[in-house]
C-alpha cells in the first residue's frame, strides 16, 4: 500500500470521527442551550442530566432506585461473546441498566458511535485503543475481552504451508482490520513486506473473503471467526497459523469504557467489570455453553461453531507489552501520524480489575 493510499484512510478515518464528534450531543452546562433548540431542548437536556446523574437531587433512595443506563456495542465476533453474557451475571442491585447496540461491523463504525455519545462502552481490538489516545476520545480501557480467533486460511489446492509460502500469493484481506495487522507483522517477522512481497486483495467483509476463497479469486486470507471456520470446513482450506505466537500474542482487545462514566458512576462500573470477568471464566469453563451462543448469535451450524469456540481464548488480562506493541504498528504501518505507545498505559485503568479480582497490575498484564 502506497504512502498516498496510507494518508487517505488517515483522512477518511479522521473525517469520520469530526464528524462524529460535531453530531454528539453531551451536556454542557455553559452551552447556550437556546442556540440549541429553545426550551425544548432545554427540557431534553434537563432531563439527560437528571437520568445520568440519577436524579441525585431526590436524594439517595430515589437513586437507589434509579439504574443507570449502559450502552454497549453488540459484536458478534466469537471472541468477544462474553459480552453477550454480561446482563446475566450482573447482579439485581447493581444499578445498570444494560443494553446492547448494534452500530455497526468493524471498528471504526464503533468509535464513531462512541465519540458521538450513542456508547458508553465497546469492545474491540488494542488497535483501537491508539484511535482514543490520538483522537482524545475520552475513554479508558477497563478490562481484557477478546483473545485469539484469527486464523490464517490457504485455499484447498494452493500448495501453501508456510508464512513463507505466501510470496508472490493473492492473500484477502480486510484492510489494516486487526487479522490483517497480524498477518503483517507475521510476515516481517520472516523477513517478508507484506506490502511488495504479496498481492494485497482488498475485501471489505467476512461474507466476501468467504466468496472469493470458494472462487479461487484469492489463495490466503488471515480473518476471524465464525467466518474462518465456515472456509476450513466448507472448503478444505489448510489452516496455517493463529497469527498469535508470529505477531503480538493471544489478547486481542478489551472493553472501553467513557471517561465520565467511569468518574460518575464508579460502583457501576466496578459491576460491569465484575459480571464481565465472571462472563469470560464462565464461556471459558463451559464450552457448550459457548457453542450454544455462538450458534444463537451468529446462525452457524454445531460444526462451524464448535472449530470457532476452539479457536478462541477470551481473555480479562490487559497485557500491556502487547497493547505497545499493536498501537506502534498503527504507527508503523501509517495509519497514525504519531506514536503513542510510550503513553498508551495512562488510557489503561486497571483499578477495577485488581478490586475484583484480587491481583497486581503486574499480575494482570501491566508492564512498565
Amino acid at each position: 500500500m502506497s504512502r498516498d493510499a496510507h494518508a487517505a484512510i488517515r483522512e477518511d478515518m479522521t473525517a469520520l470521527y469530526r464528524e462524529a464528534a460535531e453530531r454528539a450531543d453531551a451536556f454542557d452546562p455553559a452551552a447556550d442551550w437556546e442556540a440549541r433548540g429553545g426550551a425544548g431542548a432545554k427540557r431534553r437536556s434537563f432531563l439527560a442530566l437528571a437520568l445520568a446523574s440519577g436524579v441525585a437531587s431526590l436524594g439517595g433512595a430515589a437513586r437507589a432506585q434509579t439504574r443507570t443506563s449502559f450502552k454497549m456495542d453488540e459484536i458478534n465476533a466469537v471472541h468477544y461473546l462474553a459480552t453477550h453474557f454480561v446482563a446475566d451475571n450482573l447482579p439485581a442491585d447493581s444499578g445498570v441498566e444494560y443494553r446492547l447496540l448494534r452500530v455497526g461491523a468493524v471498528g471504526h463504525a464503533r468509535v464513531a458511535a462512541f465519540t458521538r455519545g450513542d456508547l458508553d462502552a465497546f469492545a474491540t481490538g488494542w488497535n483501537y485503543l491508539a484511535t482514543i489516545e490520538l483522537r482524545d476520545l475520552k475513554g479508558q480501557a477497563v478490562c481484557g475481552v477478546g483473545g485469539g480467533g484469527t486464523r490464517l486460511l490457504a485455499r484447498r489446492g494452493s500448495n501453501i504451508r508456510t508464512l513463507a509460502d505466501l510470496r508472490g500469493k493473492r492473500i484477502g484481506v480486510n484492510q489494516l482490520n486487526s487479522q490483517d495487522i497480524m498477518l503483517i507483522y507475521a510476515l516481517r517477522g520472516i523477513g517478508m513486506d507484506a506490502m511488495k512481497d504479496v498481492t494485497r486483495v482488498p475485501i471489505a467483509n467476512p461474507a466476501g473473503i468467504i466468496a472469493a476463497m470458494a472462487r479461487g479469486d484469492i489463495d490466503a486470507t488471515s480473518t476471524f471467526e465464525p467466518s474462518a471456520s465456515v472456509i476450513l470446513a466448507q472448503q478444505g482450506a489448510t489452516m496455517i497459523s493463529n497469527l498469535a505466537t508470529e505477531s503480538f500474542g493471544a489478547s486481542h482487545g478489551g472493553l472501553y469504557i467513557r471517561d465520565g462514566f467511569v468518574t460518575q458512576y464508579p460502583r457501576e462500573t466496578e459491576a460491569i467489570v465484575r459480571a464481565t470477568v465472571k462472563s469470560i471464566d464462565f464461556l471459558n469453563a463451559n464450552k457448550e455453553a459457548y457453542i450454544e451462543k455462538t450458534m444463537q448469535i451468529t446462525g452457524q451450524t454445531r460444526e462451524i461453531a464448535t472449530l470457532a469456540v476452539e479457536n478462541v481464548s477470551p481473555s480479562w488480562l490487559m497485557p500491556m507489552n502487547t497493547i505497545k506493541a499493536i498501537c506502534k504498528a498503527v504507527y508503523e504501518l501509517g495509519l497514525e501520524d504519531r506514536d503513542v505507545s510510550p503513553v498508551i498505559a495512562q488510557r489503561v485503568n486497571y483499578s477495577f480489575l485488581e478490586k475484583v479480582t484480587g491481583k497486581t497490575k503486574a499480575e494482570l498484564g501491566y508492564a512498565a
